[in-house]
């Protein structure tokens, strides 16, 4: 488990073809949140290291938006 709130569980895992060079990179995982599972996947275009914290960012802000986390 990544993080928790008062009623949702957040797992994940990132990966980055072609690390630490130009490349695609991941997030994938899943939510539990009051007995149900949201499933999510997300792909970046990766052009330098920095980029790669963009996944995880983007990707809680969407969560956030749609109201699971």
């Amino acid at each position: 488990m990544l993080e928790h709130g008062k009623d949702w569980k957040l797992y994940g895992k990132t990966g980055w073809q072609n690390a630490p060079n130009k490349g695609i990179g991941w997030w994938i995982g899943w939510v539990e949140k009051e007995g149900r599972f949201y499933v999510f996947a997300l792909n970046i275009d990766i052009n330098k290291p920095s980029d790669s914290t963009e996944r995880t960012k983007l990707g809680k802000a969407s969560l956030k938006l749609l109201g699971l986390i």
